[in-house]
């Protein structure tokens, strides 16, 4: 971002930028991104880990929708 604008590109007017999975610094830098539901990919891969163990057969596949994490670069 610091390199587009020195460049006189300007940030979302003339080019957006996204990030990914929303880091501290993303958000203390105003940078759009996407957040991954962390807690949530924890918490399925553990239980698919315990089935298993357990022999119950979990070979269904499972959608954990991501965040569009809008801010001042798009």
């Amino acid at each position: 971002m610091h390199q587009f604008r020195k460049d006189g590109i300007r940030v979302p007017e003339d080019i957006a930028i996204t990030g990914f999975d929303d880091r501290p610094i993303a958000r203390a830098l105003g940078l759009t991104t996407i957040r991954q539901p962390v807690v949530g990919l924890g918490r399925l891969a553990a239980e698919r880990l315990w089935n298993d163990g357990l022999k119950h057969n979990s070979n269904g596949s499972a959608l954990l929708e991501p965040s569009l994490m809008i801010r001042e670069t798009t």
